[in-house]
């Protein structure tokens, strides 16, 4: 367990995905830690399997995190895997249930999952509301510090990061998250965070861009795509070109057949992503622009 925990705090779930799979499977306690397995195949590059195991969790009922020694981590699970998968279909539901816990933070047995305000930032993010998401991951690093836990506390200065950067912050604004970043940063070098490290460095050269007022962008909005390159701003309807562009940009290097572009008679709805989606991330960088 706690070796599950360190790998999930570190961004390498996926280096130890045979045991995960060999937990669930044989360990009387392994049933608890599923909704990891499924992190784990996602980030090992799965995300077929880890959708299917994702929508079977659920098809079950939330019974499994009312009550039982992984209640927490059932839960604290099935909220990390809704927002590595982008699922904004389900990302409400999970929301209102994680609210309605009185605990600040998921501990079960011998581990913990860190305070439940890093999963309802991601959570709320997912459900289009940035300012509920920067107040849980502000909590967070609250928590963190107190707790004495620079993992949290780097890894919440990140994810806020991400949403301050998201709204466009003005240069004074921009100055600050750039101090977090760069205490984040730091703190993801020394104890190895790989996925916190590969977040600060993709947002600094964005943050540089914001400050500037040059930042170039590729972002859906609803019905609407936000295009801003060079200085200059465009608005798209949602249609099948915006979304094989995006598709294209999300993948650098990746080689796309005709047909695959051509089989997409029309944009999937955002709250049902497919693999090969723009909504399918891997864990820790799932929200960013």
């Amino acid at each position: 367990s706690q070796r599950i925990m360190w790998h999930v705090f570190q961004g390498r779930l996926a280096e130890i995905k045979p045991e995960v799979e060999a937990f669930v499977e044989h360990h009387p306690g392994g049933a608890g830690w599923r909704p990891f397995r499924a992190l784990a195949r996602l980030a090992a590059g799965d995300p077929v399997a880890a959708r299917a195991e994702f929508l079977s969790l659920l098809s079950t009922g939330l019974a499994p995190a009312e009550r039982g020694v992984m209640a927490r981590c059932y839960l604290a699970g099935l909220a990390a895997l809704c927002v590595a998968l982008r699922d904004r279909e389900h990302a409400p539901a999970l929301y209102d249930r994680v609210a309605r816990r009185r605990d600040a933070w998921s501990v079960d047995g011998c581990h913990t999952l860190g305070p439940w305000a890093l999963a309802l930032g991601g959570l709320a993010r997912l459900c289009g509301r940035p300012a509920d998401a920067a107040r849980h991951f502000e909590e967070a690093i609250r928590l963190g510090r107190r707790m004495q836990s620079p993992p949290i506390v780097a890894r919440a200065q990140s994810l806020l990061a991400s949403v301050r950067v998201s709204m466009q912050p003005r240069a004074r604004e921009a100055a600050a998250i750039g101090e977090a970043m760069a205490e984040a940063g730091q703190c993801a070098r020394e104890l190895g965070l790989v996925d916190v490290t590969a977040r600060v460095a993709r947002l600094d050269p964005i943050l540089r861009g914001t400050a500037g007022s040059t930042a170039n962008a590729f972002r859906c909005e609803g019905d609407v795509w936000t295009v801003r390159y060079a200085g200059r701003d465009l608005r798209l309807k949602q249609g099948k070109g915006p979304h094989y562009l995006a598709t294209l940009l999300a993948a650098p290097g990746r080689e796309f057949h005709v047909l695959q572009l051509a089989g997409m008679t029309a944009p999937p709805s955002p709250s049902r992503a497919n693999a090969g989606d723009l909504a399918v991330r891997l864990l820790g960088g799932a929200l960013d622009d």
